[in-house]
């Protein structure tokens, strides 16, 4: 069965243009992540914001946001189920699904792309691990 996850280099190939609206939307999660260091659901908040604002900014259904144990995506509910452990790539992942659909190479490409964009400094501390980002 072939691996349904694109590689390090399809993910980087292409960058997808992001509006002014969407990045000053994360540099405020940014901001808020930072802010809250010590404090798990003032950083569980910000992403909650983060994604409930970029889900309007590119006029998609509002979505439902829930604490689970793991992180993943239904799209019948348009619900994003954030893991235990608090993970912005992670939750971009999930949203890039939200916004384009079940396209694994396009929620890499927006996770990733964001991310490197906002956080260049937490990006170059990462290393892959397949078509993930790890510490």
């Amino acid at each position: 069965m072939p691996n349904k996850y694109p590689t390090k280099e399809e993910i980087l190939a292409v960058s997808p243009a992001f509006s002014k609206e969407i990045i000053k939307a994360a540099i405020e999660m940014k901001r808020s992540w930072i802010e809250n260091r010590d404090d798990h659901e003032m950083r569980f908040r910000a992403i909650y914001d983060f994604l409930h604002k970029a889900s309007v900014i590119y006029g998609k259904p509002e979505i439902l946001v829930s604490r689970r144990g793991e992180y993943f995506y239904a799209p019948d509910s348009h619900l994003i189920a954030i893991g235990d452990k608090l993970s912005i790539i992670s939750s971009l992942h999930e949203l890039g699904h939200h916004l384009f659909g079940s396209s694994e190479l396009e929620a890499c490409r927006f996770s990733v792309h964001l991310f490197k964009q906002v956080f260049p400094r937490a990006y170059a501390k990462l290393t892959w691990d397949g078509h993930m980002l790890k510490k």
